[in-house]
């Protein structure tokens, strides 16, 4: 796992908590929204950019909130959410999440 994401990211963000612990994930899905969550390790400033089959970028608002400690994460992590609206059904959607210039994952849905 984090060789993979060392090889999508880099090792030098590795080595500051610069990476997805867990998701993304598509949640609360409705015919024309839906939210991404993930975790991160500490508190970033992310963009989340999505398009509609390639064309029409948009930028979502990303926000986050500190989640209490755990077995995994004693110091607890952050959980991250980002909501895409005006979705059309049967439509392919991409999206990236970048920290800074950094690209922390891409991924499609329809």
């Amino acid at each position: 796992m984090y060789s993979r994401m060392a090889e999508k990211i880099g090792w030098e963000n590795m080595d500051n908590g610069n990476y997805i612990l867990n998701g993304p994930y598509l949640m609360d899905p409705t015919a024309s929204r839906t939210t991404i969550s993930w975790e991160m390790e500490g508190p970033e400033e992310l963009r989340l950019l999505y398009n509609e089959d390639g064309q029409n970028e948009v930028q979502a608002l990303v926000k986050y909130e500190r989640e209490p400690g755990c077995k995994e994460y004693p110091q607890g992590c952050y959980l991250y959410t980002a909501v895409l609206h005006d979705l059309k059904a049967s439509t392919r959607y991409a999206y990236q999440i970048y920290n800074g210039s950094v690209l922390l994952e891409e991924a499609e849905f329809r």
